[in-house]
């Protein structure tokens, strides 16, 4: 075994961001779920993490582990359409059955519903039409830029929660003997000035990770990428001239002394340093508002099945949510990350459209592994 897939099991289970003390039976880790619950977990989870015992499945790109995921998503991705009936029926049981607030619950099974009446009156829906341009994009590059970097055998790390990203980013940061770029794929910047910094939340990991002062100086730089260029109104941001790149392509900031840059992804440059990449895969979509506990559809009261203009009102509004194409953000990753050392990939479906869940989760991971002539 090597030595980031040791630092993983030494790391993976222990409670994110939180200061080692002197055990007691209350202070006990939570007893780590079996690789088959693991397996389970991350293909069937409704997008809220009832259990919060740390789901991480740990596996290397294109190994066992990780095929059998792909396989059980494809599956599940048949049986979202192929069952409805039948899944619904499970879903509705599940949801009765987990210990959660009841108007989370409530919200989850709203969320359910409206999903279920719009596939069953729409059917599966596809991609926008915007993806093929993506495609094609990416065909250009094939004749211009270098091959693109076989990423089999990468180790990974697949959970749930992007939360749990910390624990591995650091250590590997730790235990490097130069300074890492981390590269990530996010909707969200999930750094936070001022957050708290005794635990990891959610939506201040990376805030953790640069103000630990040992940490930081293990950060050559920090790249995110999505659809679009970010704002950090918290941070200070330096000049065009001093980030040398126009702002509509590119914003930096400089965050205790690390440079964060924010791309958006068919501008990322090429990355030469060792690298350790970190993907929400909700960056790959564009969701109404913040997100919310369960994920959304988005789905209209009036009686849809009867009036052809809003259901295709319908179908045009959730197949928008859908930014950047999963193949074509993997591809862009093994094109412009030539050093990877490590690729953390969180499903995060409490921020995504439940429509495209599976499926887009399949096609990213296959797209890892892909030949690039099969794209």
């Amino acid at each position: 075994m090597d030595l980031i897939l040791k630092l993983f099991c030494l790391t993976a289970f222990m409670t994110p961001g939180k200061a080692a003390t002197k055990e007691t039976v209350k202070d006990r880790p939570i007893q780590p779920p079996s690789l088959s619950e693991t397996l389970v977990y991350l293909a069937h989870n409704l997008g809220y993490d009832s259990t919060q015992r740390p789901h991480q499945l740990l596996c290397k790109i294109g190994d066992k582990r990780y095929s059998k995921l792909i396989r059980m998503l494809d599956e599940r991705e048949q049986t979202w359409y192929g069952d409805l009936d039948e899944d619904h029926a499970r879903y509705i049981k599940a949801m009765k059955e987990v210990n959660m607030p009841q108007d989370r619950k409530t919200r989850m099974m709203d969320v359910a519903a409206a999903r279920y009446d719009l596939v069953k009156t729409i059917g599966n829906l596809d991609y926008p039409d915007s993806f093929s341009k993506q495609k094609n994009t990416l065909a250009e590059m094939e004749t211009r830029e270098k091959p693109a970097v076989s990423f089999i055998g990468l180790p990974a790390v697949i959970h749930v929660l992007h939360q749990f990203s910390y624990e591995p980013i650091k250590n590997l940061l730790m235990s490097s003997p130069r300074p890492m770029a981390i590269v990530r794929m996010d909707s969200h910047s999930d750094c936070v000035a001022g957050g708290k910094m005794e635990e990891t939340l959610g939506n201040n990991y990376l805030t953790q990770l640069l103000f630990d002062e040992e940490c930081k100086k293990k950060i050559a730089v920090v790249m995110s990428m999505n659809s679009k260029v970010c704002e950090l109104r918290e941070f200070p941001r330096n000049t065009e001239k001093e980030s040398g790149l126009p702002p509509d392509i590119c914003r930096c900031y400089n965050i205790n002394g690390v440079s964060f840059y924010s791309f958006r992804i068919f501008d990322m440059p090429t990355i030469q340093c060792p690298s350790i990449i970190d993907i929400d895969l909700d960056g790959h979509e564009n969701a109404p508002g913040q997100g919310a506990v369960g994920g959304y559809v988005i789905h209209s009261k009036d009686d849809y099945k009867w009036n052809q203009y809003v259901r295709q009102k319908l179908i045009e509004k959730n197949r928008e949510t859908m930014e950047i194409d999963p193949t074509a953000s993997a591809m862009l990753l093994r094109r412009r990350i030539r050093n990877p050392k490590l690729i953390s990939i969180a499903t995060e479906r409490s921020y995504r459209n439940n429509i495209f869940w599976f499926k887009l989760e399949r096609d990213f991971l296959n797209a890892l592994v892909a030949d690039p002539s099969e794209i």
